[in-house]
């Protein structure tokens, strides 16, 4: 009892300090309350071509380039005015992900979108071999990094050096970026440990110099993806074309996954 008593003085402590950031969450909190599934996957390419329309056309957002060729904690962490900045990143999760990722690809390009595409290595569900034509063709155009599942392990910190090194047998060269793939409430404290050990050790990860997850660099407030389940079916809400109007020098990330799209 005294010990959750603790745990709510320090929550509202926190939302003393910054109201206007609570304030925000609780509104972003109703606001997806009320979405409402939009489609089921497989989604159409017009589907996207329409949110990407309508996120440049308006006035509050700016689609920026997943990742700036200088990296540095401090131009990460805060937006740069009052406009809304919007990021899309592509995890390559599973084999049929692989197969739809050189026309999803095409299609961002013809509507010049800069993606950060992140490539697992654990070969789990694929050989990360099969990516490497797509990588060499659009290598120019988008961020190609590691999508890590390390934490699946005890010893992650092992297994995330290991994973490193089949990017580069693989694929030709070393990532300087990495997202984490996620498997829902499943090994959640070794997630969170191992993103304390990403948070300690900042500056000494080797090629590493930027990643997404958690609050570090790049806090994402409200995060619109298409990998939605209810009944085992994926689904993409209303907020893929309408995001929240009230929010304001925000970080979003559109998250998209290629087995789910369709250029039909």
């Amino acid at each position: 009892m005294l010990s959750k008593s603790i745990n709510i003085f320090k929550a509202l402590c926190r939302r003393l300090q910054n109201p206007r950031l609570y304030y925000k969450l609780f509104k972003i909190a109703n606001y997806t309350k009320k979405r409402e599934i939009l489609h089921f996957s497989p989604y159409r390419y017009r589907v996207l071509e329409k949110s990407i329309s309508k996120l440049r056309n308006s006035k509050k957002i700016n689609i920026n380039k997943f990742l700036e060729s200088s990296v540095s904690q401090s131009n990460l962490v805060k937006t740069n005015n009052k406009k809304n900045n919007v990021y899309l990143r592509i995890d390559v999760d599973y084999q049929a992900c692989v197969d739809n990722l050189s026309p999803l690809l095409n299609f961002l390009t013809s509507h010049q979108i800069n993606a950060g595409v992140y490539i697992r290595t654990d070969c789990l569900e694929y050989d990360p071999s099969d990516c490497k034509k797509v990588i060499e063709k659009f290598k120019n155009k988008f961020e190609f990094g590691l999508h890590t599942s390390c934490y699946r392990k005890e010893n992650y910190v092992y297994y995330f050096e290991k994973e490193l090194n089949v990017f580069k047998k693989k694929l030709g060269f070393l990532p300087k970026s990495f997202s984490v793939h996620g498997y829902g409430s499943k090994y959640s404290q070794r997630r969170n440990d191992f993103y304390q050990y990403v948070r300690n050790n900042i500056g000494n990860l080797g090629s590493i110099s930027f990643f997404d997850c958690g609050d570090i660099l790049r806090p994402y407030q409200y995060v619109i993806q298409d990998c939605h389940l209810v009944e085992g079916r994926r689904f993409i809400y209303d907020d893929f074309l309408f995001p929240p109007d009230f929010l304001n020098n925000t970080n979003i990330l559109i998250l998209l996954h290629p087995c789910y799209w369709v250029d039909k």
